[in-house]
């Protein structure tokens, strides 16, 4: 691993601890930024891809375990971000299947009184 690509492994684990950090703090603005963090996400790992494949077999033998312990810290991240995201997702569905059912009551009460004026 070169120290080009060890730099680009820190902001994606930066960047990572950052998103994670304001989707705990403010779900809804965390949520509005979520397809800027995946496309920023995303480009950085393509960085750290095309670096690695310019990187000869003794390095990266000698750089294994570094790399691993910056990509075990980010799996472990992602996690807690899938978890807030489907826990977002889950009480999400839950709103909306209260709504929808306000609104049918609404338009049943809306239909009773047309009926009885008419």
């Amino acid at each position: 691993m070169t120290t080009d690509t060890l730099a680009w492994l820190q902001k994606l684990e930066a960047t990572t601890r950052s998103y994670l950090d304001r989707l705990v703090q403010d779900e809804d603005l965390a949520l509005g930024e979520i397809d800027l963090f995946l496309s920023n996400r995303q480009s950085l790992l393509n960085i750290i891809d095309r670096d690695e494949k310019k990187i000869t077999n003794p390095d990266k033998m000698n750089k294994i375990g570094e790399r691993a312990g910056f990509l075990a810290r980010v799996a472990a991240m992602d996690e807690q971000i899938q978890r807030i995201l489907t826990r977002a997702r889950n009480e999400s569905k839950e709103r909306l299947t209260r709504l929808s059912a306000g609104q049918r009551a609404l338009r049943g009460y809306r239909n009773r009184g047309e009926q009885t004026r008419g």
